[in-house]
């Protein structure tokens, strides 16, 4: 896909109201944060990157991402948090 570099986005504003650019993307490497997983559907929204940049780069499926961002929109932040779900013997 062509891209004209006059339509490509600079910098968007993240889910702390700071900008946000490439740069700031996170590594992928560790634990996905809710902060890393807002950075990444913010980027993904807002144009910053694509959703098959993503894909490729953190190593995720479209579903996973699909994931993040409805649980982004109907909760924020808490809604990226990571659970543990107690089983019991």
């Amino acid at each position: 896909m062509l891209v004209n570099p006059k339509w490509t986005v600079k910098h968007v504003v993240g889910f702390d109201g700071a900008p946000l650019t490439r740069g700031d993307l996170p590594s992928g490497s560790g634990r996905w944060t809710a902060r890393k997983k807002a950075t990444v559907v913010i980027s993904v929204q807002n144009g910053l990157i694509t959703l098959e940049e993503v894909c490729d780069r953190y190593s995720l499926t479209p579903g996973e991402y699909f994931e993040w961002a409805r649980a982004f929109e109907r909760s924020g932040l808490r809604g990226l948090r990571t659970t543990h779900i107690r089983t019991t013997p």
